[in-house]
């Protein structure tokens, strides 16, 4: 499956971060070896600019960053948050985390 929500085409102004589906426990418990998720933001402000996903239950791992696109969040703010464990989704906080810090 694949999945994308807001603007995720690098630019001269918008960079992203990649991190492979094995990062986070769920997918290693589910042996979902495949996918990633891409996290793209605005380098200046580290505002959320949107997310590609590809791998098992891509849609669902993008729900946090539909949020964060309403909420006009930065990297800081997703970095903030500790969702709940496992899921697939705390790839999307992650990804946040090792740009932010």
């Amino acid at each position: 499956q694949a999945a994308q929500v807001g603007r995720v085409t690098p630019s001269a102004n918008i960079d992203t971060v990649r991190l492979p589906f094995t990062a986070v426990l769920k997918a290693r418990l589910l042996a979902h070896n495949e996918g990633f998720v891409e996290l793209a933001y605005e380098k200046e402000s580290l505002r959320v600019m949107g997310a590609t996903a590809v791998g098992p239950h891509a849609a669902d791992v993008l729900a946090p960053v539909a949020l964060a696109l309403e909420k006009e969040a930065t990297l800081a703010d997703l970095a903030a948050i500790y969702p709940a464990h496992p899921t697939l989704s705390e790839l999307i906080f992650m990804a946040a985390r090792t740009v932010s810090n």
